[in-house]
C-alpha cells in the first residue's frame, strides 16, 4: 500500500530526475493544509466507530427491523469494514484507493440488499454528522456518498 495518495505519488514519480514545478507541488500543499483535520478525523473514527455503527444500526432497525434482525451482525461487520476504508481513504485523500480496495467488491457483495444497505449507510452518515465536528464529518461525506451512489446502480 502506498503511504501517500495516488495524485501526489504520481507527481513525485513523474518528477524523477528534476524538481517539481509550483503547479506540481499544489496537490502536496493542498494535502498538507488539510492533514491535521484529516488526522483528527481518522483518530475520531478509530476510537468511536463501534458506537457510531451501533447507533446507525439502531436507526436502520426502525425502518428495516427484519433486515437488522436477520442480518444485523453481517451489517455491523460490513459497516465496520467500510468505515475503516473510509478512514484510510480520507486520511490519504485518495478516492481511487477507496474505489479499488473496497467499493467495487462491497457493492457487488451486497447488491441483493441494496435498498436496506443504502438506508444503512445514510444512517451512518447522519450519525457521523451528529457526532463529529462538521469540518471532520465533511471529510467523510465524499466516501459515503460515493458508496451510496454506487449502491443505487444495483437497485
Amino acid at each position: 500500500m502506498q503511504a501517500i495518495n495516488r495524485q501526489i505519488e504520481d507527481k513525485i514519480v513523474d518528477a524523477d530526475g528534476r524538481y517539481l514545478s509550483d503547479e506540481e507541488m499544489q496537490p502536496l500543499l493542498n494535502y498538507l493544509s488539510t492533514y491535521k483535520n484529516r488526522l483528527q478525523s481518522y483518530y475520531y473514527l478509530s476510537q468511536k466507530s463501534d458506537a457510531i455503527i451501533l447507533k446507525a444500526l439502531q436507526q436502520l432497525k426502525l425502518s428495516h427491523p427484519d433486515i437488522v434482525e436477520k442480518h444485523g451482525q453481517k451489517c455491523q461487520f460490513d459497516m465496520t469494514e467500510v468505515l475503516r476504508y473510509v478512514a484510510l481513504a480520507m486520511l490519504r485523500d485518495d478516492e481511487a484507493f477507496f474505489k479499488e480496495k473496497l467499493l467495487f467488491w462491497h457493492c457487488t457483495m451486497i447488491r441483493a440488499y441494496s435498498g436496506p444497505a443504502i438506508a444503512a449507510y445514510q444512517h451512518l452518515k447522519a450519525t457521523i454528522d451528529g457526532t463529529m465536528p462538521p469540518a471532520q464529518a465533511s471529510l467523510i461525506h465524499p466516501y459515503l456518498d460515493l458508496l451510496v451512489n454506487s449502491l443505487h446502480t444495483y437497485q
